[in-house]
């Protein structure tokens, strides 16, 4: 698999500042990641990295910022501990993360910036985020183009994904592996403070929305007013009425503590937005292969923990949105369906990739 992949590849102003070229040779050790993010560095490995035959024994050593918009208590959070653990013991200690949970170093598009630049090195981010920088992999965030999970997972490891994956070294940016989508959890559905039962209850509502085309023109399509804002102002915005709605899959509804301020959620599933693991180019170069493998190896097994510690809270979650007065909606998707039918025509660019796509079953 490593080898596959090999292929398919503010804070604050002050904290671009200090982050530094990424992954440059320096002498410096890393700054502690509760006051400031560390500079990427590589140096020398140390003389107890291990024995000439040790393939780790003149590594340089990789410092990695990972940055991360879900919260610390989420499986993607929780789960990060063991996965930085791993892979500094098996590269004996010389690739070393830091952890940034809770949007610390930005939002996902500030940090896809980062990613480009070279001064974050590595994050995990919505296919959504992406597009503005790398325009082909807006094709894969269209509404409705999923039959579930497993057809978006399929299309994912097909070549066309591949493909796509791949796209992204054009902007310096290695695209390391998706994330596979673990259920019908992973649709993005509609929460708001009145419910929506039916497409003609979302007209002329405001939507906070990612800074993504495709799903500004979404949301307009649907009948909606289209209100870009970053992921953390969004509770504030349904509190105070900036916003009337807003889109996520239930997970994230739960664990940002939306649905205190959104009692209604929609299930419209209209779109999975696969996520995705990138790097910066300036990083991955630096590591070597052995170092390569090791982390790879550990990103596998802390997704695959990921989807099965996301499959079991995600009814737990529901639950516990069901116990605060959560009303949960099923609504016939048809006229949503045919409402952004007409978007697909709208981007000839993507028709290559939308007639291999379609012809995945």
């Amino acid at each position: 698999m490593f080898k596959k992949r090999l292929l398919a590849f503010s804070l604050s102003l002050a904290m671009l500042v200090l982050a530094g070229a990424g992954c440059a040779q320096t002498s410096t050790s890393a700054t502690s990641a509760a006051t400031t993010a560390a500079e990427a560095s590589t140096t020398a490995a140390p003389s107890t990295a291990g024995t000439p035959s040790d393939p780790f024994a003149d590594a340089p050593v990789i410092k990695i910022q990972f940055a991360e918009n879900q919260p610390a208590n989420s499986p993607i959070g929780t789960l990060a501990e063991d996965f930085i653990k791993k892979v500094a013991e098996q590269t004996n200690n010389t690739v070393q993360i830091e952890f940034f949970p809770d949007a610390l170093l930005g939002d996902e598009a500030t940090v896809v910036g980062m990613i480009e630049a070279g001064t974050v090195e590595f994050t995990r981010v919505n296919l959504a985020s992406l597009q503005a920088t790398v325009p082909d992999v807006g094709v894969l965030t269209l509404p409705y183009l999923y039959n579930d999970a497993d057809h978006c997972n399929r299309v994912l490891e097909s070549e066309v994904g591949q493909e796509i994956l791949g796209k992204l070294h054009d902007a310096n940016i290695v695209g390391l592996t998706y994330l596979k989508a673990s259920g019908d959890a992973e649709f993005r559905s509609f929460y708001s403070k009145e419910p929506i039962r039916s497409l003609a209850d979302l007209k002329g509502k405001k939507v906070r929305v990612q800074e993504s085309e495709i799903v500004i023109n979404m949301i307009k399509a649907l009948g909606a007013v289209p209100t870009p804002m970053a992921f953390g102002e969004v509770f504030q915005a349904l509190q105070t009425g900036v916003v009337d709605v807003a889109e996520n899959p239930m997970m994230g509804y739960y664990l940002t503590g939306h649905y205190e301020a959104a009692k209604y959620f929609t299930y419209d599933k209209h779109q999975i937005s696969p996520n995705v693991y990138i790097m910066s180019e300036k990083c991955y170069s630096a590591m070597t292969d052995a170092q390569k493998e090791v982390f790879m190896k550990a990103l596998d097994e802390y997704i695959d923990a990921m989807i099965v510690a996301s499959n079991a809270a995600s009814e737990e979650y529901k639950q516990k949105c069901v116990e605060a007065g959560v009303e949960f909606i099923e609504v016939d998707t048809t006229e949503f369906q045919q409402a952004v039918q007409p978007m697909y025509s709208n981007y000839p660019q993507y028709k290559d990739y939308l007639d291999k796509i379609l012809a995945i079953q």
